[in-house]
């Protein structure tokens, strides 16, 4: 168990500073002098931005540019007043250690004190086990069965996963107070946090790259602090009535026949089954937004989805962010990508590393079962192959050219449309029409870090040093047309739940009915556009117990649909004999039960063995 270094120590990717360091090995780094970390002696604030008092009429108010509202703001008659509650009492609940402050090149690192009565509660989808004194990563990551950068499975607290929520409850701080208080990292780039591992008595939080945005949320009991929170960040729309029942999902459902027939047998064993979810295998060669209408795959899909509609079934299938990319007259989202205005796709364009400035020196960073190693995209290719050449398309310009895979030899290379613009979010939101009007009722988003093959990119990515459009917070001091992928690492998979709620909101199929999404990992906020499960689990006990924790911390950031795959999605070891076993998989139907979304899918035995 633990992680294993498989990377040789000369590799420049090692030197470089853009790259994803582990919460353990990077607070560890802060006391080497190579890692050039500063601690000032004190902190010296500006004077201006500590005045309560007027501001210019010109200057927005707090919402549109971030500037905060002072209590004695032109527009008021009067300054505003704090109501004091009876019987309260002064107390400090929230302050920074001494000399709390240090920072490097491109890591900000504060402490705060951490009461020796304090819990916490929250942590988005990183529920762990038991979050007392521990280590935390969040970056958005495909991290199947939680095993691959510390290899000791769910109930590992600091395994990055595929959501990112650094927000979470201190509770029991100061008792005899009602005073809780929450913090919130507002950052879309990696966020480390060492829960009282090193010093029981100080929460250190750590911002790798970009600016240090932190929200700290003070309140009056856990719903204070829900309602505060999502104030900032945003509640979900109401959703429609058969999201709260019982959906049945496979990766396998690859023609007409299997797909009624699965509604068939629940409606003849009496079973419920309000929601079916059919995976990429409705595609046309792995093309996104099409199907297959071929005579022994879905010919007429309409009819299919009218009659399933009938028998009171609703049906998703499964969207991932990318197009296919072999030239096809009749796939129009690949067509109207490349001819877009200005192209719609992500573009090969590198913030170059001097130290591996050519193609044949560049190596992607992958984790695996506790194994660091790289990958070399000159010379390895997915299973499912790809003819491309990387060294004619690294830093051209041209669109960045990746790709999915799905297990083995299933998948198929493409391009990514360019969601940090709006523009592109506009015309990404027009493709669902097809799949829309034929009568799919909500959609299943998968991929959405976006997933890749661990050939084209880092962390089965994108390269960390690939430019992105950034169209984050505009008033953030450190706002760019471009960063590094990096740097902004889930404002993508924010954009597409973005993109997908909005341009269904504006179809012609959805006008007056309530829109559904249930999506893989985002950022803080994405549950304004669309529910939550949890990504890739295994059938076994440790994922059943950390589930329903998942669900509830999730609940606690606003997060009203979560949950994780019932049963699990794949079983925990190969050679495949069964998925979970019959008394795991009653306990998990009698748990679930009583969560507000609830979907058994799992991954064909089949395609593993």
């Amino acid at each position: 168990m633990g992680r294993e270094d498989r990377t040789d120590q000369w590799d420049p990717k090692n030197r470089d500073p853009f790259i994803f360091k582990p919460a353990d090995d990077f607070f560890n780094s802060l006391s080497d002098p190579k890692s050039n970390t500063q601690q000032p002696p004190g902190v010296k604030y500006n004077a201006k931005d500590q005045t309560i008092g007027a501001i210019p009429t010109s200057t927005p108010s707090a919402g549109s540019s971030g500037t905060p509202l002072p209590l004695h703001h032109p527009e008021l008659e009067s300054p505003l007043k704090i109501p004091e509650t009876p019987g309260r009492r002064d107390a400090i609940i929230w302050e920074t250690k001494e000399n709390g402050l240090q920072y490097q090149d491109e890591a900000t690192v504060l402490s705060v004190e951490r009461p020796r009565t304090a819990k916490c509660l929250g942590f988005g989808e990183q529920g762990g086990k038991a979050l007392f004194e521990t280590y935390m990563n969040y970056f958005n990551f495909d991290n199947m069965q939680y095993t691959n950068v510390y290899n000791e499975g769910p109930e590992n607290d600091a395994e990055p996963l595929y959501h990112s929520e650094p927000y979470w409850i201190e509770v029991n701080a100061h008792p005899g107070y009602m005073s809780q208080v929450a913090t919130f990292m507002d950052n879309y780039s990696q966020v480390c946090v060492d829960l009282g591992k090193v010093d029981a008595s100080r929460t250190r939080i750590a911002t790798r790259f970009d600016s240090f945005q932190s929200i700290f949320i003070a309140g009056d009991d856990i719903g204070d602090i829900i309602q505060k929170y999502t104030s900032i960040i945003g509640r979900a729309w109401l959703r429609p009535r058969f999201v709260l029942g019982n959906h049945q999902g496979c990766y396998g459902y690859d023609n007409r026949d299997k797909v009624l027939d699965v509604a068939r047998k629940y409606r003849e064993s009496q079973i419920p089954l309000d929601g079916l979810h059919v995976d990429v295998d409705i595609q046309r060669g792995y093309r996104t937004f099409t199907i297959d209408t071929a005579s022994n795959k879905f010919p007429d899909p309409k009819s299919m989805f009218d009659e399933l509609r009938r028998n009171g079934v609703k049906c998703s299938t499964n969207i991932t962010p990318v197009v296919r990319a072999s030239e096809d007259p009749n796939y129009s989202t690949l067509n109207e990508g490349w001819n877009g205005s200005d192209n719609y796709f992500v573009r090969n364009k590198r913030a170059i590393d001097p130290s591996a400035p050519t193609a044949l020196l560049q190596r992607y960073l992958q984790y695996g079962r506790g194994d660091r190693y790289f990958n070399d995209p000159n010379t390895q290719r997915p299973e499912y192959g790809d003819s491309n050449n990387f060294n004619d398309n690294f830093d051209s310009g041209w669109p960045f050219h990746g790709g999915v895979g799905y297990g083995g030899d299933k998948g198929a290379p493409g391009f990514y449309p360019n969601l940090n613009r709006k523009e592109v979010r506009i015309w990404w939101g027009t493709q669902y029409k097809y799949l829309l009007d034929m009568g799919l009722e909500f959609v299943w988003q998968d991929m959405t870090s976006p997933r890749m093959a661990q050939q084209y990119g880092d962390m089965k990515s994108w390269p960390f040093r690939l430019l992105l459009d950034s169209d984050g917070w505009p008033q953030d001091p450190l706002s760019k047309s471009q960063k590094k992928a990096i740097e902004i690492w889930s404002l993508y998979s924010y954009n597409l739940h973005k993109a997908k709620f909005k341009g269904l909101h504006k179809q012609e199929a959805r006008k007056g009915k309530r829109n559904f999404i249930i999506g893989r990992g985002s950022f803080a906020g994405a549950e304004r556009y669309a529910g939550l499960w949890t990504g890739d689990n295994s059938s076994t006990w440790s994922f059943l117990n950390i589930s329903v924790a998942q669900v509830l911390a999730l609940g606690l950031a606003g997060v009203s649909i979560a949950v994780a795959d019932v049963g699990g999605f794949e079983p925990e070891s190969q050679p495949v004999r069964d998925f979970a076993d019959s008394e795991l998989l009653i306990r998990w139907y009698c748990a679930y039960s009583l969560l507000p979304w609830f979907r058994y899918v799992n991954y064909p035995a089949d395609l593993l063995l």
